[in-house]
């Protein structure tokens, strides 16, 4: 007899090991069951980090956007504020009857 078929004799037969161990289909699939559902819960969890990820963009955006449009109304205000004191300051002391405060006003 060679190596090869003393090596057969050896082993045993799968009905056997199948016979001893009935759980372990079980457990192999129990195991498959769970690695796809971590597979799963991965994949879910990527795609809400990217769409998060755009979402801030998208929202950074808006507000860098408002930031230049508040800035703009400021400066809008400002500039307002001025002409109305110099219009003040000037029916202050020339009075307003004389009408010289008229071009003043925009």
């Amino acid at each position: 007899m060679n190596e090869v078929e003393q090596q057969k004799l050896a082993e045993e037969p799968l009905s056997t090991y199948t016979g001893d161990y009935p759980g372990r289909r079980r457990q192999r699939l129990i195991l498959a069951v769970a690695a796809a559902v971590v597979v799963v819960i991965v994949i879910v969890g990527a795609a809400l980090f990217v769409w998060m990820d755009n979402r801030i963009g998208h929202l950074e955006t808006t507000v860098k956007a408002q930031t230049r449009q508040i800035h703009q109304l400021q400066t809008n205000v400002d500039d307002q504020h001025a002409s109305l004191a110099a219009v003040v300051s000037c029916i202050e002391t020339a009075g307003a009857d004389q009408g010289l405060c008229s071009k003043l006003l925009k």
